[in-house]
């Protein structure tokens, strides 16, 4: 392991130094940095060596701040344990094993998946939503409810209408009878025959005529022409005797038929007296079979399914008719937890109750208006709960197959989201090419990735290049320097230590300023009239045209007198050494002296630099030595020049005339 952290410090090195716009650590930040990766670095690996959910989360792919081998921090991109590297470029960082989510790891339990995330976001939505449509339904389900119980009431109402239905046929019966001719004269026979005609109409129903005295005076019951003395009439006839008023019994069995059966008596009434009140003389009654109310209530169809019951009570609360096993309870009392409920109101709901056979049911009451009789309608409780459940059902259902579906389609996004990351982190981490990813904040993240390691790429290749350049240009610089410093030593004055530092200053600041010149160019090309300012600026006045030394360039516009970076500073040297001569022996070192520097172009677009020197001492001819400018200006120029370049040097009586022939190279070899 030591061997291996050897090995990748010098790169990790290289890249931090590479990273420095990512990574701002300054003074006591970098210090802490520092021991805080290395206080990190402990843990993790105490952490990692025992626990196998730690080593398997040290090799997830993570953005984060961690810390390289020489304890700086930095943001970096990769597999944990791993180096990171961007496409095309060096490593960017070593990462240490360092635990991701420690806090999760060291608790045993790992952070939540984003399908879980999103499943419980689901089922966080779809929950309260089935709970509010349940509620919906339940409130829903009381009205519903309420209409059902309402109808049911309803059907009682009706129930007791039929009933009352029959006794108000029986009193019109009884009352066209009262109203009888033959009754008025007193002519039983009659009546008998009248009496047994209405009874076969009404379904042989028993008809009976009650004397002013009490007794039974006829029954329909009796044989024909039956007559019997000494019977006295039921309370109920003498009732309507004493009250002249029409009355409806309760449930009684019959004397003669055994038979159990309601009746209605009407009275009879006589011609008014002479104050014209009418006095009752008779009775007649009519006997409902049981039987015949037990039709009626079958007629109103209760619902045969267990708990659904249909009962007529009479005003004592026995049971008259029930549509369940009514055969064997008829003439009994109604229970009184009931009876008591019904007794206490002319309607209305009872809840919470059994039947007799200890089913759970709703029973619905209502007391009839002209017989005062009890109907009841009992219903099962499962009746009512039966759409409660269906709707539940259906609600719940299908907030359960919505829910299932959205938990799926979270999944599926939580699939394509993960895979659209894990397509990032293989950009950033391997380089490979983003491709569609199925969703567009991915796919622009992704661009912005690409866009950005590009952006690094290109900045990596420019600064490669920026330093092959720059390392070229030293090497060259350095070339140049020692060529001159060479030189100078050869020349026979380089013995005198202050002549050696003047002409060394001379020439190496006539190098600076060239340097300043490309500099101020971004070391792309030169103007011919500013390089030959630069290099002569020692003799030239401030306005730019001095008394001593005439400088003169017209060589129009466009780039026909652009210089590369090497003929600039080959021809500032020649040019400070050409002023440098005249200053010692040429035309500057007179008073009268004058120096002539033009630059113009020629037909053929190559650029002539004409030096020409008056006024100074005369010259006797070519010099015999040759020293740095002569051979700087013969040999070294012409060749920096360029090809096909050409120096030439006259040396007349009157002055030193050169002139210096070249194709300026302008910005095509600039980095030269």
């Amino acid at each position: 392991m030591r061997r291996s952290k050897s090995r990748i410090r010098p790169a990790q090195r290289l890249a931090a130094t590479r990273a420095g716009r990512w990574t701002q650590m300054r003074g006591v930040a970098a210090a802490a940095g520092r021991r805080q990766c290395r206080a990190a670095g402990r843990r993790t690996r105490a952490t990692t060596a025992g626990s196998p959910q730690a080593r398997s989360a040290a090799q997830t792919v993570v953005p984060r701040s961690g810390c390289g081998t020489d304890g700086r921090l930095g943001l970096f991109w990769g597999r944990v344990g791993e180096t990171s590297w961007v496409a095309g470029s060096s490593p960017l960082a070593v990462i240490e094993p360092t635990l991701v989510g420690s806090t999760s790891a060291a608790s045993g339990r790992a952070p939540p998946s984003l399908t879980r995330r999103l499943s419980l976001l689901v089922a966080a939505v779809a929950v309260p939503l089935l709970a509010l449509a349940a509620a919906a339904v339940w409130h829903a389900q009381d009205g519903t409810r309420a209409r059902a119980e309402d109808a049911l009431l309803g059907r009682t109402r009706a129930l007791g209408l039929a009933i009352d239905r029959e006794f108000d046929r029986a009193e019109v019966l009884l009352d066209s009878l009262a109203a009888s001719s033959a009754l008025a004269r007193g002519d039983l026979d009659a009546v008998e025959g009248e009496l047994r005609a209405a009874s076969a109409r009404f379904g042989d129903a028993t008809l009976s005529l009650v004397a002013a005295d009490g007794r039974m005076a006829l029954m329909t019951v009796w044989a024909s022409g039956e007559r019997r003395t000494g019977v006295r009439a039921p309370e109920a006839a003498q009732r309507v005797l004493a009250s002249g008023r029409a009355e409806i019994t309760d449930l009684f069995r019959g004397t003669a038929t055994g038979a159990p059966a309601v009746a209605i008596g009407v009275p009879v009434f006589g011609p008014p007296d002479g104050s014209g009140q009418r006095a009752v003389t008779a009775t007649l009654g009519l006997s409902l079979p049981q039987a015949r109310l037990a039709a009626v209530l079958e007629a109103q169809r209760v619902p045969d399914m267990p708990g659904s019951v249909g009962t007529v009570l009479d005003r004592t609360g026995t049971i008259i008719a029930r549509t369940r096993g009514g055969d064997g309870i008829v003439g009994q009392p109604a229970r009184p937890e009931i009876w008591s409920r019904v007794a206490a109101a002319p309607e209305g709901i009872l809840r919470g109750t059994t039947t007799r056979e200890g089913i759970p049911a709703v029973i619905a009451f209502s007391h009839g208006a002209r017989s005062g009789y009890g109907y009841v309608l009992t219903t099962p409780e499962a009746v009512f709960e039966a759409p409660l459940r269906a709707a539940l059902a259906r609600t719940l259902g299908l907030g359960a197959l919505i829910a299932a579906a959205g938990i799926v389609f979270a999944v599926l996004l939580a699939r394509r989201t993960v895979a659209a990351f894990q397509r990032l982190i293989a950009l950033i981490t391997e380089g490979a090419a983003p491709g569609p990813t199925g969703l567009r904040e991915a796919d622009d993240l992704a661009a912005a990735f690409a866009a950005t390691l590009e952006a690094r790429n290109q900045s990596e290749r420019h600064r490669r290049l920026v330093v092959a350049e720059l390392n070229h240009r030293v090497k060259n610089v350095l070339a140049t320097v020692q060529a001159v410093v060479a030189q100078t030593l050869r020349n026979p004055g380089s013995a005198d230590p202050a002549r050696l530092a003047a002409d060394l200053n001379g020439r190496l600041q006539a190098l600076a300023r060239a340097h300043d010149l490309l500099t101020a160019a971004s070391w792309e090309a030169a103007d011919l009239d500013a390089v030959a300012r630069a290099a002569l600026a020692p003799w030239l006045s401030r306005t730019g045209a001095g008394p001593r030394v005439d400088l003169s360039c017209d060589l129009g516009s466009g780039r026909e007198g652009r210089l590369s970076p090497a003929q600039a500073q080959t021809l500032a040297l020649a040019l400070h050494e050409l002023a440098t001569n005249a200053a010692k022996h040429g035309a500057l070192s007179t008073p009268d002296g004058r120096v002539s520097v033009t630059c113009r172009e020629q037909l053929d677009g190559e650029m002539e630099l004409e030096w020409v020197e008056s006024g100074g001492p005369p010259v006797s001819g070519t010099p015999t030595r040759r020293g740095f400018g002569t051979q700087l200006l013969e040999r070294a120029l012409a060749r920096d020049l360029g090809t096909g370049a050409a120096v030439e040097l006259r040396f007349e009586r009157k002055g030193l005339r050169a002139s210096v022939r070249f194709a300026a190279r302008g910005a095509a070899n600039s980095q030269s």
